[in-house]
């Protein structure tokens, strides 16, 4: 409903129209809205506000006079190939997916009240407040060919993850199935792209500003989360931590915040800092840091204390994002959490049957222990 206001005003104002008619997200009921499935146009049509037929034809005529409409840096996505291209990813973000509803799946709780809001979500441990209308946004921009990812601040990914880790931190989002799929697909899309894709380098430095930022509240999300044994989390957490990803790559010049040029922190106080200031790899520093800062390292060898029958592949996917980065680790931080977490993993291996190591056995589980021991 909320995203169905927004499209609506969105597209009444390009047009020149009068929004007023937008109607009050109380008063729009499902029956009420139409979803067109048409390769021609992605539009809702509501019974008493019709899209206008000639809109795309507008929009295009629109976004070449006018660049404002479409400004470059509204999201990260892949390189302009052509015009039909832009116009194809404008059209979408202007009149949106073309969603099925199927109100007997719970994956977007389409009973919910959903703020009527551009300016962020604030999330108090209710599940009610989850911005299930950012969920299909998103999931819509980031599945389609001409892929976005909406990276600025007050945008979709930053207010879902905002949402996500507060119901995190209340251990509420177990319970809620729509932040589940963002964990389980949206979230690891999104910033598989954003992180791996090879136009990360025709970004501009304002687009790789807003990544890191969101990246920080992932690492956040990821520290409250370690000990859930959420098997798409700890793989992405090893995209995240990997400092041979196009976009550290890319930004490995940056310099640490958490731990300037000139700073004399001791090893003890961080869990990372640059090995070679001249080529710092200070975000990636930062978001060890950040991840250290929110507890990661405690609750992580929390968990590998708590573990009674672990499988060799859940251990070697905790380690795997440490062993990457392990060269910016400082000892302190080796020491004192993944040591102890390397020796309870040899204590279990060893007093393993050869017929549980055979059924064990995994190449990841090789590469990521081999950097730790």
């Amino acid at each position: 409903k909320q995203w169905y206001q927004r499209r609506v005003a969105t597209t009444a104002g390009m047009l020149g129209q009068d929004a007023t008619d937008v109607p009050d997200i109380d008063s729009i009921s499902l029956d009420e809205l139409v979803i067109s499935d048409t390769t021609e146009e992605s539009a809702v049509k509501c019974r008493n506000i019709p899209v206008p037929s000639n809109s795309p034809d507008l929009i295009e005529q629109e976004f070449y006079e006018e660049d404002s409409v479409f400004p470059e840096n509204y999201s990260a996505r892949p390189s302009r190939r052509n015009a039909s291209h832009d116009v194809f990813q404008l059209n979408n973000v202007l009149y949106g997916p073309d969603l099925e509803v199927d109100e007997t799946q719970a994956t977007f709780d389409t009973t919910s009240s959903v703020p009527a809001t551009d300016s962020g979500i604030s999330v108090s441990g209710a599940s009610d407040e989850f911005p299930y209308a950012d969920l299909a946004t998103i999931d819509r921009m980031v599945n389609s060919p001409g892929w976005k990812v909406p990276v600025e601040p007050g945008q979709e990914l930053e207010r879902l993850l905002k949402a996500c880790l507060e119901l995190a931190r209340s251990e509420m989002d177990d319970e809620n199935e729509a932040c589940q799929k963002f964990y389980q697909d949206t979230l690891s899309n999104s910033f598989h792209k954003v992180l791996t894709d090879s136009a990360v380098n025709s970004w501009t430095p304002e687009i790789q500003g807003y990544i890191f930022d969101n990246s920080v509240l992932l690492v956040k999300l990821m520290a409250a989360k370690i000990r859930s044994e959420n098997m798409a989390l700890l793989r992405l957490m090893a995209i995240v931590f990997n400092p041979t990803s196009k976009f550290h790559h890319y930004n490995a010049s940056q310099p640490s915040k958490t731990v300037p040029p000139s700073s004399q922190i001791p090893g003890a106080d961080i869990f990372a800092r640059p090995t070679d200031f001249r080529v710092p790899k200070g975000w990636l520093v930062d978001l060890i840091n950040n991840f250290g800062s929110d507890e990661g390292f405690q609750n992580l060898l929390d968990q590998f204390k708590a573990f009674t029958n672990p499988s060799l592949e859940l251990v070697s996917t905790y380690l795997k994002p440490f062993g990457l980065c392990i060269d910016l680790l400082t000892s302190s931080c080796v020491q004192n959490y993944l040591v102890p977490c390397t020796l309870i993993v040899t204590n279990y291996v060893s007093n393993l049957s050869n017929e549980q190591l055979k059924k064990e056995k995994s190449t990841d589980c090789d590469s990521a222990l081999i950097p730790l021991l």
